[in-house]
């Protein structure tokens, strides 16, 4: 068959895909029956996966963990007669060598992914005829799906703004309005909130321009979306707003997998964007749809409360602030006065004597009164504990076996710890 029938052949197979509007997986199918070799696709940043032939996935569980941490070797361009721009990139993985061949799926304006192959079969001069076409096809798809994706987001910006700021009032709307954003609100979520911190740009590995806050926002909502999927079997929803990154994943009910399913996504977030810093808060557990800009807001106050007392790096759930909840919207000046009223006391010796007995009496309190507990937490002698506990009193002039002295040094406690001394470099 001549090259020019070829051509015309091959156009003609992508055109019907396209046509039947198929998706990547029918364009890689014809790819691989084409030249013999497994294909994947990559996203821009060449870091999660947009597409991954099934016999891959089949072939080897840890695929991902090839991604992961597989080590560069070398690089080099590969000289074909369509001038097709290709580099076959040589990783260390295990004990292994990997080839891949790495093509860039791009218009003028920008660019949409990367189109790899696993050279386990040599290719020959007439494959990269089949890679041309298919490089076309797939590049207009993604352009195509990324046209839908940009219309779609149009859409739900304006429902992400009415739900987060509670502009909607009736349920039902909120639904219909849900299913035009692709999003099922008809079931319960649990809400985070990510904010991260990082250098005004960071510059990627191969030294191209550096990265900034939007483009940084991308990968990571790329990689929450790598993660949920490889480890949760459950509906999620991801988008950015207002300089963080919600994530509403479908619980059933409240229950402690709630706070070990964050624990693992944080700790794979932080592996995986080492230079970054993630702060997360949640709040309460949305039952329906109209409950979702109360828990944002909860979301939000944890996240202040993080930053304001330098927890950053943390998961944080609303229901773990307790009374703090209600003291942190009071006004400043009334807190410190309560602070005085019930420790100045306590602070003045600390401070004139070198000792940290206010820590003494938060663990104290924090216990219950319980003079082992206490001392096992310090840790000192119980005997010493006894003693610091007694000249505590000696110096507040209280009982610490009243319940309501208690009560009050536990709040004015945490006043002092958590509101007042905020940027006193304690």
């Amino acid at each position: 068959m001549s090259e020019l029938n070829e051509v015309l052949k091959l156009q003609d197979k992508y055109h019907d895909i396209l046509i039947k509007d198929a998706g990547l997986r029918t364009l890689c199918d014809l790819l691989t029956e084409e030249i013999n070799n497994s294909v994947f696709i990559f996203d821009k940043f060449k870091e999660n996966v947009l597409y991954l032939a099934r016999e891959l996935r089949d072939k080897d569980s840890d695929f991902y963990s090839y991604l992961d941490q597989k080590e560069f070797e070398k690089k080099e361009v590969v000289k074909n007669k369509y001038d097709i721009d290709l580099e076959r990139v040589v990783y260390k993985w295990k004990i292994e060598e990997v080839e891949e061949l790495q093509i860039k799926l791009e218009s003028e304006e920008e660019t949409f992914g990367y189109l790899v192959i696993l050279e386990e079969n040599k290719l020959q001069e007439q494959d990269f005829l089949a890679i041309r076409q298919a490089v076309y096809a797939l590049t207009l798809k993604l352009h195509q799906n990324n046209l839908i994706q940009n219309l779609a987001r149009k859409c739900s910006n304006e429902l992400i703004e009415d739900l987060l700021q509670g502009k909607i009032k009736d349920k039902n709307e909120i639904i219909k309005r849900g299913e035009l954003a692709g999003w099922d609100l008809t079931v319960p979520y649990q809400m985070f909130i990510i904010s991260f911190k990082s250098d005004a740009t960071l510059t990627k590995e191969n030294g191209e321009r550096s990265l900034y806050k939007y483009e940084l926002e991308e990968k990571v909502i790329h990689s929450l979306h790598r993660i949920i999927r490889t480890t949760l079997s459950t509906k999620y929803i991801t988008f950015s707003y207002d300089d963080d990154i919600l994530l509403l994943i479908h619980y059933q009910e409240q229950s402690d997998e709630i706070k070990s399913d964050i624990k693992n996504i944080s700790e794979q977030l932080s592996n995986k964007f080492n230079q970054l810093k993630f702060s997360i808060g949640a709040g309460c557990f949305i039952e329906d749809c109209s409950q979702i800009s109360k828990s944002y807001q909860q979301g939000l106050y944890t996240l202040d409360f993080l930053a304001a007392t330098n927890q950053e790096q943390r998961v944080f759930f609303y229901k773990e602030l307790g009374v703090l909840r209600l003291l942190w919207q009071l006004d400043k000046e009334q807190l410190a006065d309560f602070v005085d009223e019930f420790l100045a006391d306590l602070l003045d010796y600390d401070q004139n004597n070198n000792t940290n007995w206010i820590e003494t009496l938060g663990v104290y309190l924090k216990t219950g009164g319980s003079i082992q507990q206490s001392a096992n937490l310090l840790p000192i002698h119980p005997n010493t504990m006894r003693y610091r506990i007694n000249r505590i009193q000696e110096i507040l002039g209280v009982d610490l076996h009243d319940f309501e002295v208690r009560s009050n040094l536990a709040i004015a406690y945490k006043i002092n710890k958590f509101i007042t001394r905020i940027g006193e470099g304690e």
